[in-house]
């Protein structure tokens, strides 16, 4: 196939479709190279002013799309054309305004999920159009015009260079990312469009969470504060950021790293402020979007099945991953479930990796020494997660219990 590399130029679909394409930059480069807030003041004044396309709702629907983690973006329509291209670089310039790792990784999240069903709609049998792709982004593929067995049911007609792929699955835990699982020939990984499809996915999940990554305000926030005291002049753009900010305080997404304000227990019980720290650990993972390994998964939905929570619940909780998919959720959750296992001991937990009794954030003292037991006399440790809440339990109603006597003695007292 021709290295063409302006073979783009000729499938402008594909730029309108997957806004995060590199040719992007090229083909709409006097756009591009403007100064944010010249970018942004061009922006409404076209579309604002001229089209009367509201934008602010266009990008508002996005965050709360985000925020409801949903599997697409509901407004997105390739027949916007470079419209969705201009709203993704407003993007990048929005997030890192808000200077919020975990907003990043919703929208991250949300422009992932909704890249893959745009990749799924793709009428791309000989995988024409999914080799340009990746060759825009750099990847080192090969493409066969005869397409290639991989195995009893499936063929492709591209392979990736095993660099690229390990590259784009890094932080998945499929099994079919690993090379083992794979056929491959002269260093070239034979790849069926789905599992490609898969990693573009990540890639795209990726490129976006670079915008927190290269967010360099913490190391200098006037660079920040300066830029927003600018674009907020642009009256449109205010009016934009505001209605963000404001959503985001009104969904309460505070994503503060315990996840306490949304683990509510049945009837209104929060037992969240009992769980251990490797529960409150793998929470925070999920809450900021990162993906868990099996044996993370496994234990989470075990020990919230242990106390009794709705199968409905446990589903919600993990919709911030990555690679969530709701009805294999269901069914993988359902699954567990009906095994009917227990959680992990706290020396099975140290095994696989999973105990956080010394994280720096989560870990404390009765995980890592026990307590001592009036009753007994001595020192127990902790051997399991569920103790560990019992014992937490019992300390959190003997204070209530203590606080309501000093109370009722204080209020005697001023009677008196």
């Amino acid at each position: 196939m021709s290295s063409d590399e302006n073979i783009l130029t000729s499938k402008p679909e594909l730029l309108y479709r997957f806004p995060w394409l590199s040719f992007t930059k090229v083909k709409f480069k006097e756009i591009g190279k403007k100064n944010p807030d010249e970018f942004v003041e061009w922006l409404y004044k076209k579309y604002w002013d001229k089209n009367k396309v509201n934008i602010d709702k266009k990008i508002e629907s996005i965050f709360e799309d985000a925020i409801n983690n949903l599997e697409i973006i509901r407004d997105f329509n390739p027949k916007d054309e470079e419209l969705n291209i201009y709203i993704y670089w407003m993007l990048k310039i929005i997030l890192f305004l808000l200077n919020n790792p975990n907003i990043t990784n919703r929208i991250a999240n949300l422009y992932s999920k909704n890249a893959l069903k745009q990749l799924e709609l793709l009428r791309d049998e000989k995988m024409e159009d999914l080799y340009w792709i990746c060759s825009d982004l750099g990847l080192d593929v090969q493409y066969y015009e005869d397409p290639i067995k991989i195995n009893a049911v499936e063929k492709t007609n591209l392979s990736v260079h095993f660099i690229d792929f390990i590259k784009m699955g890094i932080n998945l835990r499929d099994d079919y990312r690993k090379l083992v699982n794979n056929s491959l020939s002269h260093g070239y990984v034979f790849i069926s469009k789905n599992r490609l499809i898969r990693l573009l996915q990540e890639y795209v999940r990726n490129e976006i969470l670079k915008f927190a990554k290269t967010n360099k305000s913490e190391e200098d926030p006037k660079e920040r504060t300066d830029l927003e005291e600018i674009l907020t002049e642009i009256t449109p753009f205010k009016i934009t950021f505001e209605k963000i900010k404001n959503l985001i305080k009104s969904k309460k997404i505070e994503f503060s790293s315990d996840y306490t304000e949304t683990m509510k227990y049945l009837e209104g019980k929060d037992l969240s402020i009992f769980f251990p720290p490797c529960i409150k650990f793998l929470l925070s993972k999920v809450q900021q979007s990162q993906n868990l390994i099996h044996n993370e998964r496994l234990f989470l939905v075990f020990f919230l099945n242990s106390l009794k929570y709705p199968i409905d619940q446990i589903i919600n909780i993990f919709k911030t991953l990555p690679d969530f998919d709701d009805k294999i959720a269901g069914y993988q959750i359902e699954f567990a479930i009906k095994k009917g296992y227990s959680p992990h001991s706290c020396a099975k937990l140290e095994t696989l990796g999973i105990c956080q009794k010394d994280h720096k954030i989560f870990g404390d003292e009765i995980c890592r020494k026990g307590f001592y037991s009036r009753n007994q006399d001595r020192m127990i440790k902790i051997a399991h997660p569920l103790f560990y809440m019992s014992v937490k339990e019992s300390r959190y109603l003997w204070k209530m219990k203590r606080r309501d006597i000093n109370e009722q003695k204080i209020t005697k007292i001023e009677k008196n």
